[in-house]
């Protein structure tokens, strides 16, 4: 009889453990999505064809300027802006870990902003998070940004420029 009533414990606490896991993971993936869902306009017609030439890449055509990105940094993963701020990151390549790329605007200057303003190489910054590996933006929160870094789960904080666990 107490055999009985220990296989259907166990039995309805694995249920409810399978129910409030499955509640969890819907609920997270759905917030996941919610907060990505607009971070702001899109990139890609910032980086192909329209980021300018800066000093530092005279040689380089505009139309080639996401090629010295990837070539440098590996596979351009996420394109956001956040506030005044273009975001983007890469998956790395055999010389390089992914990066953040950021590359700040002026609050006044709504061209940029919204896209409609080529945005030159030389004034982008580029970041190495602390692991190697690509980085791939989960989640924004104001400032911060979750980021995975090559399978660790870590934050970067956009205005102090630094990383966090």
């Amino acid at each position: 009889m107490m055999k009985k009533r220990h296989i259907i414990l166990v039995s309805v606490v694995f249920v409810v453990a399978l129910i409030v896991g499955s509640v969890f993971a819907f609920v997270n993936e759905q917030s996941k999505k919610e907060l990505l869902k607009n971070p702001g306009p899109p990139m890609a017609g910032l980086l192909r064809p329209s980021i300018t030439e800066g000093p530092a890449t005279s040689n380089t055509p505009p139309s080639q300027v996401a090629d010295v990105i990837t070539a440098k940094y590996g596979e351009i993963r996420n394109e956001y802006r956040v506030g005044n701020t273009w975001i983007l990151t890469t998956l790395g390549n055999k010389d390089s870990r992914g990066v953040i790329g950021l590359y700040s605007c002026s609050p006044t200057d709504s061209a940029a902003l919204n896209g409609q303003e080529p945005l030159s190489l030389s004034a982008w910054k580029f970041y190495k998070p602390p692991f190697p590996g690509g980085v791939t933006l989960l989640e924004i929160h104001g400032n911060t940004l979750i980021i995975d870094d090559g399978g660790h789960q870590i934050t970067f904080d956009i205005t102090t420029k630094s990383f966090g666990s």
